[in-house]
């Protein structure tokens, strides 16, 4: 027996052979192009959608309402270039998480990035100097904002604890 699809082509009913019968399956961007290869995803306190766009070198925010911002320049840089969303770069972002605050953190070549609610961009770690990151994979926070990378390349799992 298959499930009564809805009208909207981009939702599917699981079937009810299904062990979790009933689930939804809703695309959020169905505009090819909207999102150029996600990587990864993370939600906001929100209920804004982040997602890494490692090929084109862009963070995407998806609004509750659905509406998309994109940030960063697309254009590599392997000194980042920090400032408004909209001028700063990235260079192969793959790791987002977001804190309580509304904070997002993106691990991206060789840098952690941190992208306030103002949507202002700094790098808060990887200089070279101070910590030397090699494709970090992942990345989480916690309740105390203390972020935690998963330092793929270089085999470590490292922690970045507030200044403040």
């Amino acid at each position: 027996m298959v499930a009564p699809q809805p009208k909207d082509p981009d939702t599917v009913v699981a079937p009810p052979e299904n062990p979790k019968s009933g689930a939804v399956v809703s695309t959020l961007t169905s505009t090819i192009g909207a999102i150029d290869t996600p990587v990864k995803i993370a939600v906001g306190p929100d209920g804004s959608i982040y997602a890494t766009a490692k090929d084109s070198h862009k963070i995407h925010k998806i609004a509750a309402d659905g509406a998309i911002s994109t940030w960063g320049t697309g254009s590599a840089s392997t000194i980042p270039v920090n400032g408004p969303c909209a001028s700063a770069t990235f260079n192969q972002p793959e790791a987002i998480a977001v804190d309580k605050d509304g904070n997002v953190y993106v691990g991206e070549k060789s840098f952690i990035r941190k992208i306030t609610p103002a949507c202002e961009v700094s790098t808060l770690a990887g200089n070279f100097i101070q910590a030397s990151f090699h494709w970090p994979q992942d990345v989480a926070v916690n309740a105390q904002s203390v972020i935690y990378v998963a330092d793929t390349a270089n085999h470590r799992i490292r922690k970045i604890t507030p200044a403040d």
